[in-house]
């Protein structure tokens, strides 16, 4: 099963501790480097290239069997990167676990 994130962080990093390993973890980094999260990925994990913002939410989509989404509101926002992925997510029928800003994790 391949996970992406988006955007990855600390907080999909703890969740994934007790994930099965069966779960693929998948970095895509944004292109601006201000606002990467360096999180623990351990050996085998994937991180790809970067590429722009638009172009690497639809790739998230295109690879995700499940989205593990970490926003930075509690509330969907309309002109957000994050909340645009996992609304494509959803329209694709890809699972989506959404992990709040206080660290709550909710399925939707």
């Amino acid at each position: 099963m391949r996970t992406a994130f988006a955007p990855l962080s600390g907080l999909a990093s703890r969740l994934l501790a007790n994930w099965p390993r069966v779960v693929r973890p998948m970095g895509h980094p944004p292109i601006n480097p201000a606002k990467r999260a360096f999180c623990s990925l351990t050996k085998g994990d994937l991180v790809w290239p970067q590429y722009e913002y638009l172009v690497r939410n639809q790739h998230i989509v295109n690879q995700a069997d499940v989205l593990i989404a970490t926003p930075g509101e509690f509330k969907e926002q309309r002109r957000s990167g994050t909340w645009s992925t996992v609304r494509k997510a959803r329209a694709k029928g890809i699972t989506v676990h959404i992990v709040t800003p206080d660290g709550h994790y909710t399925d939707n």
